[in-house]
């Protein structure tokens, strides 16, 4: 005895299975860099650890200088930047620091340390040493040709600024109490100059925007800016570098922290929305049709059936499409007529003597139904149902006038 592979409702409950765990994988891909945790220990704002700059962010809303993350164009928002702020780090190609969109004036800030993740508190590091100078200065020879970087080995305290020729309005000189192992740019115009060290602030102009890069960034990370004093001149610097009222923005894409929306994600927000609820929903209706039809295909049949009953069918079929089945009444009714003279061995007769013949049969024998009624009823007759009615009449008559046979 053969049986299926499955019932009808494990078939069913499997592809509404499959179906839920598709439409939550979807749902996964589109929305995993929205679920992707925010936790760093890099040189970027969203890092709490010594190199990060996430104690910047905060300063300047303590400061009342609104700020924003930008994590991509496509999620911006309307307002135009007054400073944007780019921390790259050592792994950061080149090549997005040069084709950075400059549309407004722009802060680099560059990394200097190596460090180490701690692996009790994944939001620490530990420093190993400085980055060597022709790795951190890769990042900006797209923007100044000459580049160059020094180092001061040893902790230099109570360091004297003075302000360059490029120096912005408002900026102050400043005295900054203690970085280690200061680190110089060359090769731009000088913004902010360490007396006895170099420039530590330099500009360059990209695409008519000014650019700012910043070599110590000590100045503004997490670690720089416990110190008050510090913490006083990193504002004072960005309070002269903003053009306008906007936001300062801090760049996350060069960090890889970007999340710029996909076909998919956009499929699952409006506008888009209803037409995915409708695609799902016809989805729906299309899978509980064809649950209604589940099953073994049938076996395909001969395509010309044998035997006189498909004949007599096939006959009838082809009567029924040409119309003529009305028709066909007066013909059954004298094919009727034959074999009852047949059977009564009147055939022979002429035909006046068989009229008369049938006449007095169906008056000897009371019949309630007489062959002229028989004839005018098929003359009239019109369509299947009164052909059929006809035959049912005349076999009647038949049976009856021939006593069964």
């Amino acid at each position: 005895m053969n049986q299926s592979f499955m019932g009808n409702r494990l078939a069913g409950l499997l592809v509404l299975i499959s179906a839920v765990s598709m439409l939550g994988l979807l749902l996964l891909f589109a929305y995993a860099p929205y679920l992707r945790s925010d936790d760093s220990s890099d040189t970027d704002v969203i890092s709490r650890s010594a190199v990060g700059f996430a104690g910047l962010k905060e300063l300047l809303s303590l400061s009342g200088i609104p700020d924003e993350i930008d994590r991509g164009p496509l999620l911006r928002g309307n307002s135009r930047p007054s400073l944007v702020i780019l921390t790259p780090t050592e792994t950061t190609p080149a090549a997005e620091v040069t084709e950075f969109e400059y549309s407004a004036p722009t802060l680099i800030i560059l990394p200097k340390w190596m460090t180490q993740a701690v692996p009790e508190k994944p939001e620490w590091v530990s420093k190993s040493g400085m980055l060597p100078n022709d790795i951190v200065v890769r990042l900006v020879k797209g923007l100044v040709r000459d580049a160059s970087l020094a180092n001061k080995t040893g902790s230099a305290r109570n360091i004297r600024t003075l302000l360059g020729q490029a120096a912005p309005p408002g900026l102050p000189s400043m005295m900054l109490k203690h970085v280690e192992e200061l680190r110089s740019i060359g090769g731009t115009r000088t913004i902010l100059n360490a007396i006895d060290y170099g420039p530590i602030l330099g500009l360059v102009r990209r695409a008519g925007q000014p650019v700012y890069i910043l070599s110590e960034p000590d100045l503004m990370n997490n670690q720089g800016l416990a110190n008050a004093d510090t913490a006083r001149a990193a504002l004072a610097i960005i309070a002269a570098l903003r053009q306008g009222q906007g936001p300062v923005r801090f760049d996350i894409t060069l960090n890889g922290m970007g999340r710029d929306p996909s076909l998919l994600h956009a499929a699952f927000e409006p506008p888009l929305l209803g037409a995915t609820a409708c695609a799902l929903l016809a989805a729906l209706l299309i899978g509980l049709h064809a649950a209604s039809r589940f099953g073994a295909p049938l076996r395909a049949g001969r395509v010309f059936a044998r035997g006189k009953t498909m004949l007599a069918v096939n006959t009838a079929e082809l009567l029924r499409i040409m119309g003529r089945e009305g028709a066909m009444a007066q013909r059954y009714v004298h094919a009727a007529r034959d074999l009852v003279l047949i059977r009564l061995g009147a055939r022979r007769f002429s035909a006046p003597e068989q009229d008369e013949l049938l006449a007095i049969l169906e008056r000897n024998n009371g019949l309630g139904i007489q062959f002229a009624e028989l004839a005018r009823e098929a003359g009239d007759a019109q369509g299947g149902n009164a052909l059929l009615r006809v035959a049912q009449r005349a076999y009647a008559w038949r049976k009856q006038i021939t006593r069964g046979y």
